[in-house]
């Protein structure tokens, strides 16, 4: 569910921070009591530049399982944290991508990694355990995504993976290409080991498996976007995910609005999850992370 178009980081492989705030609802709780979801990830934009996200979570958290917010963290303040807490939120997610400098630059938020660092501990130890960060797996961070995942287990944080794909902002230059795939391929042995003994490590094997393949082919099909979760735009509008057109308002969907979706050019984690098979090893993993 996104809940603002506008980012306050420079991403230059999304177009987000390049849009106006744009129209969008005050209460979002109509809109989640009509589709009924399990999960509701509340997202952007970046969602923390809404002055009334703590409302946003109370509203949604009566109709729906479990809440999640995906934030770069630049607006993050423990008082914050505490307040999403009591309004109902799940989980927190942080986009992290580097350990070091490289997050700064990229994000364009001056000592943002050490902000990271030195909140992360803090909300962990007075509001709650459950922290996420969601790392993309891209050229620039090949180096840097098994470190990030044995950091993160050191600091007791769960991390989740996606792939980079160059349809958001029109952009290939994080694509990792032909002469890196056999490099690609050994970090991506690496996670899946780290994911048995760590146990930080939400991502599945179905999609750590098809990373290779996406970026070999830079598209994977069989998309269940608008069948197994849909996006709600900031105004209340509804599309199969925040990549695809909106389809219609809020108050005229159904659950058989979408049929099958012929998109194929990401592996993000929200469709590699949404597509992995549900076997039996997988619901234990489910249970016990």
């Amino acid at each position: 569910m996104e809940v603002i178009k506008s980012c306050n980081a420079t991403c230059h492989f999304c177009v987000c921070w390049k849009m106006e705030a744009g129209p969008r609802l005050r209460d979002y709780g109509p809109v989640i009591s009509k589709i009924k979801p399990i999960v509701v990830s509340i997202n952007g934009g970046e969602p923390l530049l809404r002055t009334d996200i703590f409302d946003i979570v109370a509203q949604v958290k009566p109709h729906t399982i479990y809440t999640n917010i995906i934030t770069n963290a630049g607006l993050l303040t423990l008082d914050k944290a505490k307040k999403l807490r009591e309004n109902g939120l799940d989980q927190l997610t942080i986009s992290l991508d580097y350990l070091d400098e490289r997050h700064n630059k990229v994000r364009g938020v001056p000592d943002l990694v050490n902000h990271i660092m030195t909140l992360v501990p803090q909300i962990k130890k007075e509001v709650f355990d459950n922290v996420v960060f969601n790392t993309i797996i891209m050229d620039s961070n090949l180096d840097q995504v098994v470190a990030l995942a044995k950091h993160a287990h050191q600091m007791g944080v769960k991390v989740s993976f996606s792939a980079y794909s160059s349809n958001k902002a029109d952009n290939d230059s994080e694509v990792i290409g032909e002469n890196d795939q056999q490099k690609l391929k050994d970090v991506i042995e690496e996670l899946k080991e780290l994911r048995r003994t760590q146990k930080n490590i939400l991502s599945s094997e179905y999609f750590f498996d098809h990373v290779p393949i996406f970026f070999e082919h830079e598209k994977i099909g069989g998309c269940k976007a608008g069948q197994r979760w849909v996006t709600v735009t900031p105004d209340g509008y509804i599309q199969p995910c925040s990549e695809t057109a909106r389809v219609c308002h809020y108050t005229e969907w159904s659950p058989n609005k979408f049929g099958d979706i012929a998109c194929d050019v990401c592996w993000y984690a929200c469709r590699a999850e949404s597509q992995a098979p549900v076997t039996p090893k997988r619901l234990v993993e489910w249970m016990t992370r």
